[in-house]
């Protein structure tokens, strides 16, 4: 809608970018004020489709609209006037004249048909209830009827039932003090009826936009239904046949009010929508942020209470430990002590012997205890203690005999566990304990480095350059011992051995 003011003779209607390259317009309204000075004007236009009756390019400003009629809201009754033909002289034409004392400027006739007829289905026809050939008259000032409008088999077109919309006619503000509308050809829809008109309302606008019906003297000659001719009134009570009339302009206006108010609408549903996406995402985060810091203090809550208890067991092992040392092994070391001084004070060789065994064992088993301090001492939970604990278990099995005992760099900075590093000291004071007991070797070769095919576990070898061995069932039982101290380590044993050619024991296994 143009809502400024601007003063005009032509007005031209540009479009561009066509759906389709088609321009459908149904209605062209130009007000000024109330008046719709559109209305009647001579349209021109270019490629324009006739097909009639359908399309035509006078329809653009004949007052019709596929919008209905101009209502204040919708309401769907039968209201109007309803006259049958007269039998005795069908082809009598039926008049409807109204008349006013006092002389005006008329703008306009609008004539509304009536629809709301029962079978609903019977207005798809053409013509039912509404004129095929129709006149109309005004009175002037000097009160002579003077035809301004007349459409019909005249013409060579029928006129078709609007259905739901208003006829209009303009007037072009003359002064007037009567209107008529000359129906000559009724519609003869209704077999069990005969031919009858049928309208809803009829309006003269003034060039105020003021209905002037209402205050008109109406009158209804031609037919014989007398029925509802006393009821006159409901043919210019301002109320269609779907609800009360308003003026055509403020129509529009609230119209296009509705328009956007519709559209804000539907923009503001768009929004709520966002909104409560947007409300459900939050409640979603909400929920995984909750879950989140819930397992984090369930984590750190069981975090704290294992850092507890581990520092419990630590605290007890320590005590552990130093009450072994302390305690157990100074007592192991004392017998071994007394022993030897018994062995020196006696003569006889059988009880020196076996003091001499009895010392002896309480060494190993003072061994055997500083071994065991040491894999319960929490300080010693690496892999560095356990580099110098081998060194010292290899160098004191070994006695005379010559050794290498090399450390690839990088192993001595691992944490291990306290079971790893038992096995692991058990494994090797096993298998060095062997070659120096059974293999009569001239030398000793321990090796820890990285294992090459997998670059993430590491390879313990004992090497030496004795006799060998073949498998026999003597030696399968120390290769037994071993395997199951590999086993416990989770790790795997290759043994390699010829008679002569000295054994090679390869132990792969990973650390954590």
């Amino acid at each position: 809608m143009l809502d400024e003011k601007v003063t005009c003779r032509y007005i031209r209607f540009v479009a561009r970018e066509l759906a389709a390259r088609v321009l459908c317009i149904s209605e062209i309204y130009v007000f000024d004020g109330q008046d719709n000075v559109g209305l009647g004007a001579k349209p021109i236009a270019l490629d324009v489709i006739t097909n009639n009756p359908n399309w035509r390019l006078s329809y653009v400003n004949d007052g019709y609209s596929i919008l209905g009629d101009p209502l204040r809201f919708y309401d769907n009754r039968r209201n109007g006037l309803k006259v049958l033909a007269a039998q005795s002289h069908p082809d009598t034409p039926i008049v409807i004249e109204a008349t006013w004392k006092n002389d005006f400027a008329a703008n306009r006739l609008n004539v509304y048909p009536l629809t709301g007829i029962q079978n609903r289905s019977d207005m798809n026809q053409i013509g039912l209830g509404y004129p095929r050939h129709f006149a109309v008259e005004i009175r002037g000032v000097d009160y002579a009827w003077e035809r301004v409008f007349e459409r019909g088999r005249l013409d060579g077109l029928p006129v078709r039932n609007p259905r739901n919309v208003a006829f209009c006619k303009p007037l072009k503000n003359q002064m007037i003090n009567g209107v008529r509308l000359i129906a000559y050809e009724l519609d003869r829809g209704i077999e069990r009826e005969g031919s009858l008109l049928a309208l809803a309302e009829l309006e003269v606008i003034d060039q105020k936009g003021v209905n002037r019906m209402p205050d008109s003297t109406l009158s209804v000659s031609g037919g014989d239904d007398v029925q509802e001719r006393p009821d006159l009134k409901r043919l210019v009570d301002g109320v269609s046949d779907f609800g009360p009339l308003m003026p055509q302009r403020k129509w529009l206006e609230q119209l296009e009010l509705r328009r956007a108010l519709t559209h804000q609408l539907s923009s503001l549903r768009g929004q709520v929508q966002v909104e409560a996406a947007l409300r459900e995402q939050r409640k979603i985060m909400a929920g995984w942020i909750v879950a989140v810091v819930c397992l984090t203090g369930l984590s750190l809550g069981i975090f704290v209470i294992r850092r507890a208890r581990l520092k419990k067991v630590n605290q007890l092992r320590d005590q552990i430990a130093n009450d072994l040392h302390d305690e157990v092994g100074s007592t192991l070391g004392s017998i071994a002590l007394q022993t030897d001084v018994l062995s020196s004070l006696v003569e006889d060789r059988a009880q020196k012997g076996r003091l001499t065994k009895v010392a002896q064992a309480a060494r190993e088993a003072g061994d055997t205890m500083r071994d065991l301090v040491w894999v319960v001492d929490q300080r010693s939970d690496d892999t560095a203690s356990l580099v110098e604990r081998l060194r010292e278990s290899i160098e004191s099995l070994t006695l005379d005999l010559p050794y290498r005992f090399e450390v690839e760099e990088g192993f001595a900075n691992q944490s291990i566990s306290p079971e790893q590093k038992r096995h692991l000291l058990l494994y090797t004071k096993e298998a060095v304990h062997n070659v120096v007991k059974h293999a009569e070797a001239d030398s000793l070769e321990v090796q820890i480095g990285r294992d090459e095919p997998s670059k993430k576990g590491w390879l313990l070898s004992v090497t030496d350059d004795g006799k060998g061995f073949d498998f026999d069932i003597e030696d399968e039982e120390l290769l037994d011992r071993l395997r199951s101290r590999a086993k416990k380590l989770e790790g795997d044993l290759e043994v390699s051995s010829e008679p002569g050619q000295g054994t090679s024991l390869s132990l792969r296994f990973r650390l954590g």
